[in-house]
C-alpha cells in the first residue's frame, strides 16, 4: 500500500498495541485496509485508462506515420513509463499464429 506507509503503522499502533489484546477494536484495521485497497484499485485504473487511451492515439497514427507495431509498441512504452529498454526492443515477438490483437478498436 504505497502511499500509506505512515497511516499503517499508526493504525497498527492503535488496534495492536504493544500486546495483542481481544477487546481492542478493529474497527480503524479495517477502514484503513478497505480505504487502501480503494485508492490502489483507483490508480491502477487510472493507469490502465491512460495506457488504453495512449494505444487507441497510436493505432490512429499507426498508418498515418508508418509506424509498425514494434515502434508501436516502443512509444506506448515511453509515454507510460519514460524510457524503452533496449532489451526489451530487441527482443522478437513470439511468433504465434492465432495470437489475438493487443487492443481492437470500438
Amino acid at each position: 500500500m504505497p502511499g500509506n506507509t505512515w497511516e499503517y503503522y499508526k493504525v497498527l499502533r492503535e488496534v495492536g498495541g504493544p500486546v495483542w489484546s481481544p477487546e481492542r477494536d478493529t474497527l480503524p484495521w479495517i477502514k484503513f485496509s478497505l480505504l487502501a485497497y480503494h485508492q490502489q484499485a483507483q490508480r491502477v485504473q487510472f493507469r490502465v485508462d491512460r495506457s488504453n487511451g495512449c494505444w487507441m492515439q497510436l493505432m490512429d497514427a499507426m498508418d498515418e506515420l508508418g509506424l509498425s507495431e514494434r515502434q508501436m509498441t516502443a512509444l506506448h512504452e515511453v509515454a507510460m513509463t519514460g524510457r524503452v529498454r533496449r532489451s526489451r526492443y530487441e527482443r522478437p515477438k513470439p511468433s504465434t499464429p492465432n495470437r489475438p490483437p493487443v487492443i481492437s478498436r470500438p
